[in-house]
This record gives structure tokens, sequence and C-alpha cells, in this order.
């Protein structure tokens, strides 16, 4: 989804370099088969809007106005935007259009830099919360006499349940500290 961002702008501006009108230019970009759903979707709308008396500026309201589970449904809609604001203004959006893909390309970096991160984040507390237990078993069968001490003393069992409880406030956190909203 997110490589055809700057593929559908680079389309519309190709098609407006030629000398044909935003409309037109948004049903041919709509005709091609390799779109993502969400981009067919708000291409259709535009369309079909358009063909049935709206405005221009109407049928792309009318496209921003869709409701998307995407998450890169932003990105869609930032173009639209672009390309709404150089209509009204009447602007050349072949300008608008180089400028928005540069921002969206800019923007699609830093998500992707952020998904790395954020996996990576990920991975360490897995890595991280794991450790004790793993620590745990090694130790049985080195020397099972420090680790059956945990079982069959209170105090033993006092310090395994607050060992427990620490491991899985600590994954709790780890998870909050890698959740991007």
């Amino acid at each position: 989804m997110l490589s055809e961002i700057p593929a559908l702008i680079d389309s519309l501006h190709s098609y407006l370099k030629a000398g044909i009108h935003i409309s037109e230019a948004i049903l041919f970009v709509a005709k091609k088969p390799y779109w993502s759903p969400t981009i067919k979707r708000n291409l259709f709308v535009i369309c079909s809007s358009y063909q049935q008396g709206l405005s221009f500026q109407e049928s792309i309201k009318k496209a921003m106005d869709l409701k998307s589970t995407v998450r890169h449904n932003k990105h869609i809609q930032y173009i639209l935007a672009a390309i709404q604001i150089g209509h009204q203004s009447g602007t050349k959006i072949c300008s608008i259009l180089e400028n928005a893909k540069a921002k969206t390309m800019t923007s699609i970096k830093i998500e992707e830099k952020i998904k790395v991160l954020t996996a990576q984040m990920k991975f360490q507390a897995i890595i991280i919360s794991s450790i004790p237990s793993i620590l745990f078993i090694v130790i049985y069968f080195i020397s099972p006499e420090h680790i059956l001490f945990f079982f069959y003393n209170i105090i033993g069992n006092v310090l395994l349940f607050i060992c427990i409880i620490f491991n899985l406030l600590g994954i709790i956190i780890l998870k909050r500290i890698t959740k991007i909203v």
C-alpha cells in the first residue's frame, strides 16, 4: 500500500503534464488494475460522484469522508486534500502533486523507520522477559537444590511469587513502551 502512493502521484502527474484535466486524469488512473482496494475505492467514489453530476470539489470531499480501517489512509487523504486545494485555488496541480509526493515520501520513510525500530524493541522485550525463565532452568540443571528452595520453603514461595509478579509487570511495561498509537 505504501509503495502505491508515490506511483499514484506519478500517474496523476504524468496525465496532468500531458494536458488532461484532473477529473479525467483521476478517471484514467482509476482504471488501472494494480491499485489496492482502498485506493480503488477512493478513486471510484470520485469518478462516480463526478459522473453523477456532483462538482469535482464535492466528489473529492465525498472521497475524503470515506472511513477506512487501513492505517496508511492518511496519505491518500493528504493527496486528495492537496488536489482539492489546488483545484479550488486555481494553482497548478502538477507542482502541488510534486510537493505532496515529496512530503509523502518523507512521511513513508519515517513510518518505515519507526516500524523497524519498534520491531527491534519488541524483539528485545521478548529476550529480556525470557531471560529470568531461562536462567531459572539453567540453574535448576546446574544446582537443583538452589531452585528447589523456591518450591519447598515459605520464604522461597514468597520470593518466587514476587519474581513472577515483577517479571509480568516488566513484560507489560515493555509492551506499552513498544506500542505506537
